[in-house]
């Protein structure tokens, strides 16, 4: 008999963002949703992987305080799931890798940071892809803070000047 390997858990904790927002054609704004939607599009997946959700807040990463912050640094730390991610505003997730990488209590953590340029339910949107990108990848990754937006991976230097 095959010996079973078991699957590791994902976390997911939501910021708000592009990536789990709506456009508003009134304003011409994106606007993020009062309650993800990234919970609802990973279980349409039907991972193997079992996957929690948190919603830290959701915001435009340009309205991220440090409350926010603090309060995402502090679940990821208690998180019992080595593999982590978290959905972002593209504005700001540079900045917000930065302060992750500087607490050595994430350090055993593979934490993916993802977010998109336009909204996961628009047409021609990069959010899907991110995703499933980021899904696929953060288990076979070494621990430490990874970016991935616009269909790709991110140094933090990239992602500081994608606006």
């Amino acid at each position: 008999m095959k010996k079973q390997t078991k699957i590791p858990p994902i976390r997911f904790f939501m910021t708000g963002g592009t990536i789990d927002s709506k456009f508003d054609p009134l304003t011409r704004e994106v606007k993020p949703y009062s309650r993800s939607i990234i919970p609802n599009y990973v279980k349409r997946l039907k991972l193997p992987n079992k996957t929690t959700f948190m919603t830290i807040c959701m915001k435009d990463s340009r309205d991220l305080n440090n409350d926010d912050l603090e309060k995402l640094t502090m679940e990821i730390e208690k998180s019992r799931s080595p593999y982590v991610i978290v959905t972002h505003g593209t504005y700001t997730i540079a900045q917000t890798a930065k302060k992750l990488e500087k607490n050595d209590a994430l350090s055993a953590k593979t934490i993916m940071l993802v977010g998109a340029m336009k909204p996961l339910k628009s047409r021609g949107s990069d959010g899907g892809f991110n995703l499933r990108q980021a899904i696929s990848k953060v288990c076979t990754l070494k621990p430490g803070i990874y970016i991935l937006v616009k269909k790709k991976f991110l140094s933090k230097k990239e992602a500081g000047r994608l606006h």
